[in-house]
């Protein structure tokens, strides 16, 4: 699976494994954020400036066949993983 834009190269994911990303400025960050959201809220998106997932087979995944979790990780400790885990199981909670 992978997740494909207009403004960033593409992001490779594998199921089941957690994923970090970097960027390599606020405004990218920003626009990535606003057209990631816009794809699980169904928000239409234009052809030029675009956020889509991928399957293995290149086809474009749905909204709906997710279940989408949006956490800042500015605001959690990834250092220790137990730490996480617990953060985690309580966004999950509430």
């Amino acid at each position: 699976m992978k997740i494909v834009s207009s403004f960033l190269m593409d992001l490779n994911l594998k199921t089941g494994e957690y994923h970090a990303f970097n960027f390599e400025s606020t405004y990218l960050l920003k626009l990535f954020k606003y057209h990631i959201n816009a794809f699980f809220n169904r928000k239409k998106q234009t052809d030029s400036v675009f956020v889509s997932i991928l399957d293995d087979n290149n086809r474009e995944m749905k909204a709906k066949e997710f279940y989408f979790i949006n956490f800042d990780s500015s605001y959690n400790n990834l250092e220790t993983e137990k730490e996480t885990k617990k953060q985690i199981q309580e966004i999950l909670f509430h």
